[in-house]
């Protein structure tokens, strides 16, 4: 056994999934205590039943999960009475880490903040000293249960000076009508930041983005999953028919446009398909190398056509997928237009054009492509 290379071991043992197992495989001797230590701590919940013991794990001076690259949810961490875990957890946790870089090894931090609904001023005390606790976090996740949380996301991120990823959510656990959130000026978002995901349900898409657009110099982001790309909040149901415009939506876009390299938008409405046509400057996204376009059932075929033609200039597009199924309009020829755009010297760059969903006669639509060495990948079982 002691003959085995440690990289063999390393391979062996990063392939094993169950905790329970990588614990045996601890025991075996110190090159496998080493191997499993990384996969064994990748991931940790701390929550009321464990936050105390992981503490004093930390505390310890034998402690080396330092060497570790470690994901961290912190789950209901119980703040009920003055004598309660969380209380006692936070205080220690930051006086350790105040003292020395004790969780230096959590790069991922997920949150969910709908615990602590019932008081609003503990959930501002964990916004403040969450980035004291956990210094090196590069990706955030925080889950919220207010409709419109962009002044708890401004004031938790904000601090975070290595962040890169942030990820934004609807909490599900949450039993309270949160008090709305007092207006005042927000910070602006931390400069590091290179990808911004919101999760399906948030309802945050406009002021997320209006939020994102107000730093100064301009954010260099390069990944925006938008799952909601909704009308104006203020547009009642009986003008749903007239069109989707949003302006904030579209300013903050068009000013993120610079640097953005993949971009996601999940459309639930088919007019907002003429709100990104009309209004979004696609030529000014000169960096963008992959766009992913999810839209209803109902979207007619033209429409998409006039979605692609401004976009058929981008000169690094290498990736665009289409998800959805378009309505064929009676007497009209988009087929022929739609090949004309996949044409050289259109999409210049483009390697991949991915169908979910899509034309039923996509494999009809292939030579164009084929012939420009554009990968098409039709929707699943075709």
């Amino acid at each position: 056994m002691s003959h085995i290379p440690q990289e063999i071991i390393h391979n062996i043992v990063a392939n094993i999934h169950d905790n329970r197992v990588l614990r045996g495989i601890a025991l075996v001797n110190r090159a496998f205590l080493t191997a499993s230590r990384r996969p064994a701590f990748s991931q940790i919940t701390i929550d009321a039943t464990n936050a105390l013991s992981f503490l004093a794990l930390v505390e310890s001076p034998h402690c080396t999960l330092t060497n570790c690259r470690t994901a961290v949810t912190l789950g209901d961490l119980d703040f009920e009475g003055d004598s309660a875990p969380g209380h006692a957890w936070l205080s220690s946790a930051l006086a350790l880490s105040q003292h020395r870089a004790a969780f230096a090894f959590v790069h991922d931090l997920a949150v969910d903040f709908g615990h602590y609904d019932a008081d609003y001023d503990l959930t501002r005390t964990l916004m403040g000293q969450l980035p004291i606790i956990f210094p090196a976090v590069t990706t955030l996740t925080m889950l919220w249960s207010s409709y419109d949380f962009i002044i708890e996301i401004a004031e938790a991120a904000a601090p975070f000076a290595r962040l890169e990823r942030l990820v934004v959510g609807r909490s599900k656990v949450s039993a309270v009508d949160p008090s709305p959130s007092p207006e005042y000026a927000l910070p602006p978002p931390p400069q590091s930041l290179k990808q911004v995901v919101e999760m399906p349900g948030s309802s945050v898409t406009e002021t997320l983005l209006q939020w994102l657009a107000k730093a100064d110099p301009p954010l260099q982001l390069e990944l925006l999953d938008l799952p909601q790309l909704s009308r104006a909040e203020d547009m009642d149901d009986e003008q749903d028919d007239i069109g989707a415009r949003n302006p904030a939506i579209e300013d903050a876009l068009n000013s993120l446009s610079g640097f953005l390299r993949d971009l996601k938008i999940d459309m639930y409405k088919d007019h907002c398909m003429d709100s990104l046509t009309q209004y979004i400057r696609w030529p000014a996204f000169t960096a963008l190398r992959a766009f992913s376009l999810t839209y209803p059932h109902n979207v007619p075929d033209s429409a998409l056509v006039a979605l692609l033609t401004p976009m058929r200039d981008l000169k690094v597009l290498l990736h665009l997928r289409l998800a959805g199924r378009v309505v064929g309009e009676e007497g009209s020829d988009t087929a022929a237009a739609f090949d004309a755009l996949f044409v050289s010297p259109n999409f210049p760059a483009l390697r991949v054009l991915e169908f979910t969903y899509g034309w039923e006669a996509v494999k009809e639509r292939l030579p164009v492509c084929a012939a420009r060495g554009i990968l098409v990948l039709p929707e699943e079982g075709h």
